[in-house]
């Protein structure tokens, strides 16, 4: 934990002068002469401990100034401190839950026992609210990353390579359903150390308002609905892994402040003037296509940059069909034994019908439909009359469409190229480029011009203008 704030409230200005050579080796000090300057520093300042003399000038006593310092912040540790040790003022502070109390005149022993305790106590409060946030934090069981295709194998490989480095960014691509998280807690175990958190936040389920509390925290009071201070995941992930799922959803502010926090400048919570720092690995993942997005400006270049040095790649399952049979046999005993039923298997018949499918949903999808037909089977071996819901002839057409739509995707060499020719021609010489680059696309993927102009949702005589323009009239 960091260094802890201590503020000393109290209206003598040498007896806040006696407590500061005490404790300045032990703690960063503030200090205040009356309750609205105390208040102010507990607002501004993230302190930890207060000692507060129940006597303030004029004021009859402390108890409300307390009050005032427990409704900011209710895990301030409180000593109170007066020479009035009447039983009646006890009892308030008892009350409200300060059961430190010190006379006056401070003996030196009794200031820094005092404080010790109080410090203990701050610190395991400070564990207890990061071990709450962590048992929120979205939690799935870790599993393999099963298969023996040449890509898979190659993804093995490199979570092996690269999860023994803790300081280096990760950035993982693939499709939705390929498995991305998975990989995620597979880096995280090939460290080694069981002990360093794991936190994972998606940044497309985040609504634009709270993905920098989410991400940084924010202080109490900051925004309507703060009613307490939240530590951030760059917080609560110090000594360990952060993985930030769909990472090309982060609002382009949010980039800019991700960026400063890997090259090393640090981070404050949302409302706060502290600057705080943290020491993690950070592990991102994204199943769009960032170049085009930097593109567009819709992804900052130098935090594309920073972020893709070390990649790994998940292929969709139509690219790896021949990992198909063992996916079936690893996920069957999964869900089995999750629903506590008897074993099952998959027919040569039904993997060789998976084989034909063009998964759009990938891993994730398969899992699914494996489980609704471990459900409703009728023997141990899973057949294609257990199959539920499907339409067989429409997703085998789908895997055709999506085949020839993949050549072409490869042939027409958009991407990075485009990228490399934003910055030799300038953008909109680029961003051309790439509309003619679509059209193109569009035009070669389907028999009618109509279906072109539907596809792209333009007019006709839109599509027939920039047909002209590109010269694809032919």
């Amino acid at each position: 934990m960091k260094h802890q704030n201590l503020l000393i409230v109290d209206d003598e200005v040498q007896m806040r002068q006696e407590i500061k050579t005490v404790l300045s080796s032990h703690f960063t000090l503030y200090e205040a002469s009356d309750s609205n300057r105390a208040i102010q520093l507990v607002e501004e300042k993230e302190i930890d401990i207060v000692l507060l003399d129940i006597w303030l000038g004029d004021e009859v006593n402390g108890i409300e100034t307390l009050g005032k310092i427990q409704r900011l912040d209710r895990d301030i540790e409180v000593i109170m401190i007066s020479s009035d040790d009447s039983l009646d003022l006890i009892n308030q502070c008892v009350d409200r839950g300060v059961y430190t109390y010190i006379k006056k005149p401070i003996q030196k022993d009794e200031l820094l026992i005092a404080t010790h305790i109080s410090k203990k106590i701050r610190q395991k409060i400070y564990e207890c609210r990061i071990n709450e946030d962590l048992h929120r934090m979205h939690e799935i069981s870790p599993e393999e990353l099963v298969g023996k295709s040449k890509t898979i194998e190659g993804a093995n490989r490199a979570i092996m390579q690269l999860g023994k480095y803790h300081t280096i960014t990760i950035l993982i691509r693939g499709e939705s359903g390929t498995g991305k998280e998975l990989v995620a807690r597979a880096l995280h175990k090939e460290y080694g150390n069981n002990n360093r958190p794991f936190v994972a936040v998606n940044c497309g389920a985040l609504s634009p308002s709270l993905m920098e509390s989410e991400l940084f925290g924010h202080e109490k009071g900051s925004f309507t609905g703060a009613d307490r201070r939240k530590l951030g995941i760059f917080e609560l992930g110090n000594g360990g892994d952060i993985f930030l799922d769909e990472i090309a959803e982060l609002p382009i502010d949010c980039q800019a402040k991700l960026l400063r926090v890997l090259d090393g400048s640090g981070f404050m919570r949302v409302g706060g003037s502290r600057l705080l720092f943290s020491d993690f690995r950070l592990i991102l993942a994204t199943n769009k296509n960032l170049e085009e997005m930097v593109l567009v400006e819709k992804f900052r270049e130098d935090l594309y940059h920073r972020i893709n040095a070390h990649t790994i790649y998940l292929p969709p399952l139509r690219e790896r069909i021949e990992d198909i049979g063992m996916l079936c046999e690893y996920l069957l005993q999964k869900i089995c034994k999750r629903l506590r039923i008897s074993p099952k298997q998959c027919s040569e018949k039904v993997i060789a019908y998976f084989e034909k499918l063009s998964w759009k949903g990938n891993v994730r999808e398969l899992r699914n439909m494996l489980e609704n037909m471990a459900v409703n089977a009728s023997s141990n071996i899973l057949e294609a009359h257990d199959l539920q819901s499907l339409e067989v002839d429409s997703l085998v057409t789908q895997r055709s469409q999506d085949t020839r739509t993949q050549t072409l995707a490869q042939q027409s060499g958009i991407g990075l190229s485009l990228y490399k020719a934003s910055q030799a021609e300038g953008l909109s010489h680029a961003l051309d480029h790439f509309e003619k680059e679509a059209l193109s696309f569009a035009i070669q993927s389907h028999d009618q011009l109509t279906q072109v102009a539907k596809t792209m949702k333009m007019s006709r005589t839109t599509l027939f203008l920039k047909m002209k323009k590109y010269n694809l009239m032919s």
